[in-house]
C-alpha cells in the first residue's frame, strides 16, 4: 500500500525553507547597507602616494617599497621583481638591464599581461646607450 504524502510535513518543510531564505535575505540586506559602500571599490591612494607615483619608477633600480606602491604589485610581487632583477644581473652582467619595456615584467613570477598593462604608465626604462670604444 502506498503511503499518502503528509501535507503537514510538506507545509512544515516549506515553512522552514521560507524562514531560512528570509534570514538569508535579511542578512544580505544588513551586510549591504552596513558595508555595501566599500564593496568593489578600488583602494584610493592618498595625495602623498599619488605624488610619489607621479615620478616614474625604473624597475631596474627601484626598491621593493617603491615597486610595491604600483597598482597590482604589492610586497610579494615587488620582492619577486627584485629577486629576478638581482639574479638576472648576476647571470647576465654584459647583456644590459633586465627590463627594457613593461612587457619584460611578465618574466617575473606572479606578473602577467594584465598587471603589465596596469603598471606601464608608472614605469620608465633605461635607454641603452652604446659606449664609444676605448682608444
Amino acid at each position: 500500500m502506498l503511503k499518502q504524502p503528509d501535507h503537514h510535513q510538506h507545509h512544515r518543510q516549506a515553512g522552514i525553507l521560507w524562514f531560512a531564505l528570509m534570514i538569508l535575505a535579511v542578512s544580505c540586506w544588513y551586510r549591504y547597507h552596513r558595508y555595501g559602500h566599500n564593496i568593489a571599490q578600488p583602494l584610493s591612494l592618498s595625495e602623498t602616494e599619488t605624488e610619489q607615483l607621479a615620478d616614474k619608477i625604473n624597475p631596474n633600480d627601484a626598491t621593493e617599497s617603491s615597486l610595491a606602491r604600483l597598482p597590482g604589485i604589492g610586497l610579494t610581487r615587488a620582492r619577486n621583481i627584485v629577486t629576478y632583477r638581482e639574479k638576472y644581473i648576476r647571470e647576465n652582467k654584459e647583456k644590459g638591464p633586465p627590463f627594457t619595456c613593461g612587457e619584460d615584467l611578465s618574466k617575473v613570477k606572479g606578473i602577467g599581461p594584465a598587471i603589465c598593462l596596469q603598471v606601464k604608465d608608472y614605469l620608465v626604462f633605461e635607454q641603452l646607450v652604446s659606449q664609444p670604444p676605448d682608444d
